[in-house]
Parts: C-alpha cells; sequence; structure tokens
C-alpha cells in the first residue's frame, strides 16, 4: 500500500524509469537524502489536487559497470528513478521541503508543516499556525523554521509541534517571505520576499540559542528596486557564514557579506 503506482513512462525492470522523464513536468519542490539516495518531490505545478510528497530512489549514473581497461575510468550507466513511498495528509500543494537525519519535513498551501518518517511515509507531528501557505522552510534538530504567506516567520519545537515564537520584524506588508537559508554555526536566519508590487529584501534574523533576543531582524536589505515586483527565490549561505547569496526574479544573483561576532549571532 505504500507503493506508488507504476509509471506508464519508461518502463524497464520493477517500474524504473529514466531520471528525466520524472523532471519533465515542474514540481513545487525537491529535496535529497543526506545519503544521496533518494529524492523527494513535492506538488506538481499545476495540478490543484496533488497534495502529497512522493519518494523515489536513485539507481545507476555513478561510474557504470566495472571491467573497464586499466587506467580507463568505466562507461557512466544510465540514471533511473524508482518509484517509493507516498507520504499523504496535507489538504494542499505541497510548496516547501526539508530533510534533516531520517525525518523528512514539508510545508503546504493549507497553512501547515508536516514531519514525517521517512522509511514508513508516518506522519509524526503536525506544525498550525501559519494563516497562509508554508513557503520555505528549514529543520535544525530540535527547531523547525518556517515562513508563511501570511507574512510571519515561526520557530517551532520539532517533537511538541508548539510555536516558540513569532519573529519580530517582519516583512513589508503586500509582501510574504518565500525563500530561507540558515547558518547553525553563526546563529544567523536569512528570509527573501516576493512582492507583486515591490518592496521585496532580505532580512537577516537572529536565531543563536544563547541570543539575548531571538527572533529578532538584525538587518533588511534590497536586491531589487523598491517599486519593482518580483522576487527573492533563492538563499544559500557559503560555508564560512561570511557571505549569502541571493537569487532573484530578474536573474541577478547578489553575494551579501556580512559582519558577524566571533561568538556567533549578532
Amino acid at each position: 500500500e505504500e507503493e506508488e503506482e507504476e509509471p506508464e513512462a519508461g518502463g524497464g525492470d520493477s517500474g524504473k524509469i529514466p531520471a528525466r522523464a520524472l523532471w519533465e513536468q515542474p514540481v513545487r519542490a525537491s529535496a535529497v537524502s543526506e545519503d544521496g539516495r533518494t529524492v523527494y518531490l513535492g506538488s506538481r505545478v499545476g495540478s490543484a489536487g496533488d497534495h502529497a510528497v512522493t519518494s523515489w530512489s536513485l539507481c545507476g549514473g555513478a561510474g557504470g559497470s566495472p571491467g573497464g581497461s586499466e587506467g580507463q575510468q568505466p562507461a557512466p550507466t544510465a540514471l533511473t528513478v524508482a518509484p517509493g513511498l507516498r507520504f499523504e495528509g496535507h489538504s494542499g500543494n505541497v510548496l516547501c521541503l526539508g530533510v534533516e537525519g531520517v525525518a523528512l519535513f514539508s510545508g503546504a498551501y493549507d497553512g501547515s508543516a508536516r514531519r514525517w518518517d521517512s522509511a514508513s511515509g508516518e506522519c509524526l507531528q503536525t506544525y498550525r499556525g501559519h494563516s497562509g501557505g508554508v513557503q520555505a522552510l528549514v529543520p535544525c534538530g530540535g527547531r523547525l523554521f518556517t515562513a508563511g504567506s501570511d507574512g510571519t516567520v515561526r520557530e517551532w519545537r520539532v517533537d511538541s509541534g508548539v510555536c516558540r515564537r513569532v519573529f519580530t520584524g517582519q516583512h513589508d506588508p503586500f509582501t510574504w517571505p518565500v525563500s530561507m537559508a540558515l547558518h547553525q554555526g553563526c546563529g544567523v536566519l536569512a528570509t527573501g520576499s516576493r512582492g507583486i508590487h515591490g518592496a521585496t529584501n532580505v532580512k537577516f534574523w537572529e536565531v543563536h540559542p544563547d541570543a539575548e533576543r531571538p527572533g529578532t531582524c538584525l538587518a533588511t536589505v534590497a536586491q531589487l528596486p523598491l517599486k519593482q515586483g518580483g522576487s527573492l527565490g533563492s538563499l544559500c549561505f557559503a560555508r564560512d557564514g561570511t557571505t549569502l547569496f541571493s537569487g532573484a526574479s530578474d536573474g541577478s544573483v547578489a553575494a551579501w557579506k556580512l559582519g558577524l561576532k566571533e561568538d556567533g549571532g549578532g
């Protein structure tokens, strides 16, 4: 009962299909397991009734079968995917996914986030509080950070599902956060917003566990002109946490240099 119906496309043994066939239809969210062997997909774009997360096992694609001549790399094998589990429980399109250890996290248009057992597909916890769709999320140990189209950023206790705080210093009116990045070592969370009429920006939040005022906005920066509508839909911290890269809907990528205290946060 946990297996996906065999896809019509592709063929092959055990329901495997070519990997490129899986991504021919756009999806709203994706994530990869920590071992790199499983990919999780959210709802398909244009499918209002698609509320499930699906998992797919990756097969092949690495340095193919042995037996090549000495000193030569083995021929690569074709990457295929095999259907796995369906994670069902959301009542709206799944917009974002995150993985930490064996846990899978999802956020959806129904205003909730969920934590799943990636091995069984069982829903372990539901996080309710947003009055709009959960657009982005980041798990971090015993904490979960979410951003919603209600304009709020929230922190949750992973095990209990209790909302610990709603962050102070929200995005501008008529904009809402749609992307998120966390640098755990520096205790800084970044969110990027979308605005139909402009006023999009990136906000940096204090989330260090020992901070005096966790959930406080530390700084706000703008990549797009104030009156230009658009989105800052992609954020990524450099490994050392001193630079944030942001991608905007006008095709530009910006690098923001951060001045952080050596003891973390701030």
